[in-house]
C-alpha cells in the first residue's frame, strides 16, 4: 500500500482513497502526483480561497480551468491582487520544471485531487459535485 506524499497532510492509502477508480488511472495519479506535489497544494488553496468567499459548491474542473490561466507565460509579470503570493510562488516553482516554462494539468486528475481535498477537509465533503465512476470493483 503506497501513501500519499506527506506534503498534502492526507494520511490514508491509495487504495481506500480512490477504490473506485481504475487501478492502472490510479498508477498514473500516483506518479504524476509524487513528481508534482505542488499541483495539489495548488488546487488545495483555490478551493480554501473559493470557499472563503462564500461559495456553497463549485467546479473543480474550473478551479484547473484558473491554474492554467494563472499558470500562462506571464505569471511572473501578474499583479493582480486576488491571487495569492503563496499560489504563484508554487505555480512558478512548478513551471520552473516544465519545458518552456508553463505546466501542463491533466483533466484526468481532477477527482482525485477532489477525493484528496474532502479527505483533508472533511467539513467541505460536498463542495464539490462527484460523478460515479465507470469502474467495478
Amino acid at each position: 500500500m503506497e501513501k500519499i506524499s506527506k506534503n498534502t497532510g492526507v494520511q490514508t492509502t491509495l487504495d481506500l482513497l480512490f477504490a473506485d477508480f481504475e487501478p492502472s488511472k490510479n498508477q498514473q495519479f500516483l506518479k504524476h502526483h509524487k513528481a508534482n506535489p505542488e499541483v495539489y497544494e495548488v488546487f488545495k488553496q483555490l478551493a480554501l480561497d473559493t470557499i472563503k468567499k462564500g461559495f456553497k459548491k463549485f467546479s473543480a474542473r474550473a478551479l484547473f480551468q484558473v491554474m492554467r490561466w494563472m499558470n500562462g507565460p506571464n505569471l511572473d509579470k501578474m499583479q493582480a491582487s486576488n491571487i495569492s503570493q503563496k499560489i504563484r510562488r508554487q505555480l512558478n516553482k512548478a513551471a520552473a520544471l516544465r519545458p518552456y516554462g508553463v505546466y501542463k494539468f491533466n483533466n484526468n486528475h481532477t477527482p482525485y485531487y477532489v477525493r484528496m481535498f474532502e479527505r483533508e477537509y472533511p467539513q467541505h465533503k460536498d463542495f464539490f459535485e462527484k460523478r460515479n465512476t465507470k469502474y467495478k470493483i
